[in-house]
């Protein structure tokens, strides 16, 4: 998945899949009054019943945080957070590492 690739960020929110979810359309009503003054909003909620909604839209895979990530398995999917290992264990030394071409003398030895 690559950054700003909204390509891939339909076909995840797709593959995770929809929830069913009530729905509330909320309103905010303000009335003005015959001397011209206007009355503080006032919230109006209106019931709008079962919607299926993505389980993680195309803007949150975009906008997700560093250790969040979306896990997919059989068929089912969640957004999780993830350990970062580098918080807790900080590395005291360099890793060892063998470049690619040391593997051909590594064999002959």
């Amino acid at each position: 998945y690559r950054v700003n690739d909204n390509v891939s960020a339909k076909y995840f929110s797709q593959l995770a899949g929809t929830i069913r979810a009530q729905v509330t359309n909320i309103n905010f009503v303000s009335v003005v009054r015959a001397d011209g003054s206007v009355s503080s909003p006032q919230r109006k909620d209106t019931p709008a019943g079962l919607k299926e909604i993505p389980l993680v839209s195309e803007n949150e895979l975009m906008q997700m945080p560093a250790g969040k990530v979306l896990m997919l398995v059989d068929g089912a999917g969640a957004v999780v957070e993830i350990p970062q290992h580098y918080k807790h264990l900080p590395m005291t030394a360099r890793a060892e590492f063998v470049r690619p071409s040391e593997i051909e003398l590594i064999k002959e030895s």
